[in-house]
C-alpha cells in the first residue's frame, strides 16, 4: 500500500463499514463530552460528498443534524478555498468522500486531504478527512494515497476482501512460535516491506482503517467503549471507575479477539498477488483494467438500434475519462432502451437474462442514493413519492417500481477486475446485441407501463411468454439450446488461467495440464506472464471444464449455472 509504519498504523477491522463505524463512534463520543463539560451545542459537523456509499452517509444520523452534503466538486473546492457559506465558526469536524464513486466509478481528486490539512481558514483547522477506498483499492496503486504523509487523509476505509476476493479454501498455519506475527504483518500490510511466509492461504474477510499516527490520538481521547485487550487497566468499585486504554493506536482500538487466521492469510494473500502480478501489483492490475474499461465503455456507447436510438444510456462525469485511471474506474453504469426510447427494467429484466447467460452484474440503487438522485434525476420529493408509492432499495422488481412515470429507478452496474479478459467483454456485448438490439425488418414492439408488468417478467430462458423483450424468439431459441456446451464466456479463475499465454514469451497459447496440480502451477506461471502486457490479456484459446466442482451447488440452489461476469 506505501504507507509507511513510521506515520501510519493499522487497525484490523471486520469491513470497511466497520472502520467508517470506528470514526464516527469516536467523534461522536468526543462532542458528547465537549457538550457536556465544556457546554458546546450540538455535534461534531460533518461533510460528506453527494457520491458516497450509504455506509458514510449513514454517519450524519449521529450529529444532532449538523451535517452538509456537498452536491460536486465545485462545492468542495469552494469550501477548501475558505468562500463557502460552510466555511462559518470553529468546531470539531470530519469531511468524507469516496476515492470512487461505487456507482460510476469515477475517481475524485485525492488532492483534497492535504489541502484541508494545509488550510489556515479558521472553520478546518479542527476538521479531519475521511476517505472511503472500498472501491478504489480493487484497482488502484494505493501508494499514491499514502507516499505523501502530509497529504494523506486522516482515516481511510477498505476491504481486504474486496482487494483479494473470497478464496474458500483450507488453511494450514505452520509453527508460529516465537513469531511476533501481529507486528510484522502490520508493517508488511503497509509497505510490503517484509514478507511474512510462515502461513498458507486461508480466507480473508478483514477490513482495515489506516489512521495517519499524528491524527490517531483523536481516536483515543473521545472514544468511550473500550473492549477486552484495548485497557491496561480497569477498575469496577467506587463511585468513579476507572480504566487506562493502551498506548499503541492499534491496539487501543481493536476490541476483542480479532479474527487471527484471517489477518495471518493476508500474509499469503499479498504474496499470492505479487506472483500472479508481478512486483508491483496494483500497478498491473490498475493498467489492465483501465484498458479494459474503456473498451467496454467505447464499445457500449456504439451500440445503436437501426432507427439510430442508443442502446445503453451510460451515466458518465464531464470529470472523468474512461482510460485515465486518475478520474475514471473500471465500472459502466447504464440502463438499457429500447428502439422506442423506453427503458428495460434494470433487474427483472437485463439482470434475469443476463444471469442465464451467466454474466454476473449488479442492478438497482447500488447504496448510492446520491449518484442514483443526481444522474437520474430525482429530487427529494419525488424520492419520497416512489418510497410512499411502495418503491424499496433492491426489491423495485418485486413492488413493480424499476420503471416509474418512464423513468428508471436505478441502474444497471458492471464492474471489471483483475481476472476480466477481452472475452467477457466480447460475451456482455454480444449479449446486449442479441437480447435487446430491434432487427430491422421487425416492428416496434408496444411497450406497456411497466407498474402494470407482472413479475418475475421472465422465470427462465424458456419462459417467451410475455414476449415483450424478447425480439428474435428463432435466435433466441437457438441460444438456449446451445448455452449449456458453451461455458467460454466464464470468469472464473480456471478459465482465466487457459485464456493466458505461454511463459515463454511468445505468442504461443497455454494448454490444459492433465492433473490438478499441474493445472495449478500452470495457471500461477501463466497469469504471472500473462500481465506483462493489459493489451495482450483475453486471448481465448480454451476453459477448463468445472462442472463436477459444481455440482454439489446446483443441487443445493437448483440453479443452472453460475453467474461470473462483473463483480
Amino acid at each position: 500500500m506505501g504507507a509507511d509504519p513510521e506515520h501510519f498504523d493499522l487497525v484490523f477491522v471486520a469491513n470497511a463499514t466497520a472502520a467508517i463505524k470506528l470514526v464516527m463512534e469516536s467523534f461522536k463520543d468526543l462532542s458528547t463530552t465537549n457538550k457536556l463539560v465544556e457546554g458546546d451545542e450540538g455535534g461534531f459537523r460533518y461533510f460528506y460528498h453527494i457520491d458516497c456509499h450509504n455506509s458514510v452517509i449513514g454517519v450524519r444520523e449521529t450529529t444532532d443534524d449538523n451535517h452538509y452534503c456537498f452536491r460536486d466538486d465545485a462545492e468542495v473546492e469552494q469550501w477548501l478555498a475558505g468562500t463557502s457559506s460552510q466555511n462559518e465558526g470553529s468546531k470539531l469536524g470530519l469531511f468524507a468522500y469516496p476515492g470512487q464513486s461505487n456507482m460510476t466509478g469515477r475517481r475524485l481528486p485525492l488532492s483534497w486531504p492535504g489541502m484541508l490539512r494545509r488550510s489556515n481558514h479558521v472553520s478546518h483547522q479542527d476538521t479531519y478527512s475521511l476517505l472511503d477506498a472500498a472501491a478504489l483499492a480493487t484497482s488502484y496503486p494505493l501508494n499514491k494515497v499514502f507516499s505523501d504523509p502530509e497529504s494523506a487523509p486522516d482515516f481511510t476505509s477498505l476491504s481486504f476482501y474486496k482487494i483479494f476476493g473470497y478464496p474458500d479454501i483450507g488453511w494450514n498455519p505452520l509453527s508460529c512460535s516465537g513469531l511476533s506475527y501481529d507486528i510484522l504483518l502490520r508493517q508488511y500490510v503497509l509497505s510490503r516491506n517484509k514478507p511474512v511466509r510462515a502461513f498458507a492461504d486461508f480466507p480473508v474477510t478483514t477490513g482495515a482503517l489506516i489512521v495517519r499516527k499524528s491524527s490517531g490520538r483523536i481516536l483515543q481521547w473521545g472514544r468511550k467503549y473500550f473492549g477486552g485487550g484495548t485497557v491496561d487497566a480497569v477498575t469496577v468499585l467506587g463511585k468513579k471507575p476507572f480504566f487506562k486504554n493502551r498506548g499503541v493506536l492499534h491496539e487501543s482500538l481493536e476490541d476483542g479477539t480479532l479474527p487471527f487466521h484471517n489477518i495471518i492469510a493476508l500474509s499469503a494473500a499479498i504474496d499470492t498477488h505479487e506472483r500472479i502480478y508481478g512486483p508491483d501489483p496494483m500497478v498491473t492490475i490498475s493498467r489492465h483494467t483501465s484498458f479494459l474499461g474503456k473498451m467496454l465503455y467505447d464499445r457500449m456507447s456504439a451500440l445503436v438500434h437501426p432507427n439510430g436510438v442508443p442502446v445503453c444510456k451510460i451515466y458518465t462525469s464531464t470529470q472523468s475519462t474512461y482510460g485515465d485511471s486518475t478520474t475514471q474506474g473500471a465500472t459502466v453504469a447504464f440502463n438499457v432502451v429500447h428502439a422506442d426510447g423506453s427503458f428495460a427494467p434494470y433487474t427483472s429484466v437485463v439482470e434475469t437474462l443476463a444471469d442465464e447467460r451467466k454474466i454476473y452484474v449488479r442492478s438497482g440503487q447500488l447504496c448510492n442514493p446520491g449518484g442514483i438522485a443526481s444522474n437520474l434525476g430525482y429530487s427529494t420529493w419525488h424520492l419520497k413519492r416512489l418510497v410512499a408509492n411502495g418503491h424499496r432499495c433492491g426489491a423495485a422488481h418485486i413492488t413493480n417500481t424499476e420503471i416509474v412515470n418512464g423513468k428508471p429507478t436505478g441502474v444497471v452496474r458492471v464492474s471489471l477486475g483483475a481476472m476480466t479478459t477481452i472475452a467477457n467483454i466480447d460475451s456482455l456485448i454480444t449479449f446486449l446485441e442479441e437480447e435487446f438490439i430491434q432487427k430491422s425488418n421487425q416492428p416496434l414492439k408496444e411497450t406497456t407501463n411497466s407498474q402494470n408488468i407482472g413479475i418475475p417478467i421472465r422465470a427462465s430462458s424458456k419462459d417467451h411468454n410475455p414476449r415483450l423483450y424478447i425480439e428474435n424468439a428463432d435466435s433466441q431459441e437457438s441460444y438456449n439450446r446451445t448455452s449449456q456446451d458453451n461455458s467460454h464466456d466464464s470468469l472464473s479463475v480456471s478459465s482465466y488461467s487457459a485464456l493466458a499465454p505461454s511463459t515463454n514469451g511468445d505468442s504461443t497459447t497455454s494448454t490444459r495440464p492433465s492433473t490438478p496440480s499441474r493445472t495449478r502451477d500452470s495457471a500461477w506461471s501463466n497469469l504471472h506472464a500473462f500481465n506483462d502486457s493489459a493489451v495482450q490479456m483475453g486471448k481465448p484459446t480454451e476453459t477448463l471444464q468445472v462442472e463436477p466442482e459444481r455440482k454439489g451447488l446446483k443441487k443445493l440452489f437448483h440453479k443452472k449455472g453460475k453467474k461470473t461476469v462483473a463483480n
